[in-house]
């Protein structure tokens, strides 16, 4: 499982290199912690069915402003035609359809997670809500409580159960 945020700089910089993520980059994330990024100018993802015009001009450099035109299936994006209880391989990530909700888990183990797509205006320890991706690409606002759970239909997951 890919760990995302980290207490300490060094600390990001050390899983950087165990780990061999050379090409990503240990950024402030907020709230004291830190996380390891792609820099925008060197990581694009084409793909592999986008015409060869399309891919060739996504592999110019950029010189002013980027367009992600051409949707791509990444751990993030929601995966389509997936029907209740069915389980997919995208790249490293095994998603799922569960209850309508889209799940992914790195490498086929681990908790599955939910996917967070945005929070309301509240702060980290109040209670508010959020938005979970739905199978389809649709969004559903659930409670996020001050121990950063969220509610599910009637069931709370821990901040484990979920990523943003």
């Amino acid at each position: 499982m890919t760990k995302t945020r980290f207490n300490t700089e060094a600390e990001a910089c050390n899983y950087k290199r165990l780990h061999q993520l050379d090409q990503m980059s240990a950024e402030p994330i907020g709230g004291g912690k830190w996380g390891l990024v792609y820099p925008i100018k060197s990581h694009i993802t084409v793909n592999d069915g986008a015409p060869a015009g399309m891919r060739q001009h996504c592999l110019q450099p950029i010189q002013a402003t980027l367009n992600l035109s051409v949707g791509t299936e990444t751990e993030s994006s929601t995966p389509t035609a997936l029907g209740e209880g069915e389980t997919r391989w995208i790249g490293n990530w095994q998603v799922r359809n569960f209850n309508g909700y889209y799940q992914s888990r790195e490498g086929g183990a681990g908790p599955w997670k939910f996917y967070v797509s945005g929070f309301d205006s509240t702060t980290t320890g109040q209670e508010g809500s959020c938005s979970l991706i739905l199978v389809g690409g649709g969004r559903e606002a659930v409670p996020i409580d001050a121990n950063d759970r969220i509610t599910v239909r009637g069931v709370k997951y821990a901040r484990s159960h979920w990523n943003h």
